[in-house]
């Protein structure tokens, strides 16, 4: 059976409101009443009553996240990152997907809503005007994490235009004629929000646009790696890939492979995210870090922020990415 409150104050001679203010760290206690309450709670065994404490302040200390899936390994890191964060800063985390489902995306948000969430952490599959008007509906507080939704809701992200030119750059330094962009989520950007891809797309061929003598081609669709064959028959120019996504890039080099070419001897191929099972892949992929574990953590900061004060403004927080030259181009 649980331990009381009223149970500790009889143990410790004390008063239920000063058993109260002491768990809760509330002034008004002196620091050895304190001390003797909280070293009786703990050996009683006390644990509180989570419901009734939400009851009483209002406060659930619960945020959630809606995310795409746990088979993709950006979003694995990510989440990792913000639970850390979240629990450092006295909140749990609860998490839902949404399996690449527009409809499941709303009904976990709602359901996140009703269970008294006190904030809500987004990386968005869905957008449009009655995607925003649903959201700014719960009168929750919002933020999202990498794909923009609208001003009304604060987006922490890289710079991820930048971040692509930022990569065509090193592929041409290193005498590329040939840069292919692979970005299968492209294929959706007219029902799907793929912001940060369509940014990455922007800055390819923004950069591009500035050396017409480079051919340049563009692949979206999940079947990438058939289309991907058809472009690498002729190699009669020195020839990149640039993939908008570290795990495109794997599949890539595992189908060289299978096929006998080799990176970067035969096709130079470089990444985006910096995914941490890199680590273990040889040889080392040539990437872009998109900075998951800090855009993860400012993307807690910035939700409480919020849910501590409703004034609170929205806003793009964009963080410093890095290019990381490794061994593939």
């Amino acid at each position: 059976m649980s331990v009381t409150v009223n149970e500790i104050a009889d143990k410790c001679g004390v008063s239920r409101t000063t058993v109260l203010r002491a768990l809760n760290n509330q002034s008004r206690v002196s620091d050895a009443t304190r001390k003797k309450i909280l070293d009786v709670a703990k050996e009683m065994g006390y644990r509180p009553n989570l419901l009734a404490r939400s009851f009483n302040t209002g406060r659930t200390m619960m945020i959630g996240m809606v995310a795409i899936s746990m088979d993709n390994m950006v979003f694995v890191e990510s989440l990792s990152a913000i639970n850390r964060e979240a629990q450092h800063k006295g909140y749990s985390l609860n998490i839902a997907l949404n399996g690449e489902d527009c409809q499941a995306e709303q009904r976990r948000i709602q359901e996140f809503a009703d269970r008294r969430m006190e904030g809500i952490l987004l990386s968005a599959i869905s957008k449009g005007r009655d995607y925003e008007d649903f959201l700014k509906s719960l009168n929750t507080p919002i933020v999202c994490v990498g794909n923009y939704v609208c001003d009304s809701f604060s987006t922490v992200m890289i710079d991820e235009a930048q971040a692509a030119r930022d990569a065509v750059k090193l592929i041409l330094s290193k005498g590329y004629e040939r840069v292919i962009f692979v970005c299968p989520p492209l294929a959706v950007q007219e029902d799907r929000n793929v912001y940060s891809h369509i940014q990455r797309n922007i800055g390819f061929n923004a950069e591009l646009d500035l050396h017409p003598g480079v051919d340049r081609q563009i692949i979206t669709g999940d079947n990438y790696i058939e289309q991907l064959s058809v472009r690498l028959e002729n190699l009669d120019r020195r020839t990149a890939i640039l993939c908008s996504g570290d795990i495109y890039a794997l599949n890539i080099m595992r189908h060289f492979k299978n096929i006998k070419l080799k990176t970067p001897r035969d096709v130079g191929i470089m990444g985006f995210d910096n995914i941490g099972m890199l680590d273990f892949i040889v040889p080392r992929l040539t990437t872009v870090s998109t900075n998951i574990e800090k855009v993860a953590a400012v993307a807690v900061d910035e939700l409480i922020a919020h849910i501590t004060d409703e004034n609170a403004i929205a806003k793009k927080i964009v963080l410093p990415h890095q290019i990381l030259d490794m061994e593939t181009l």
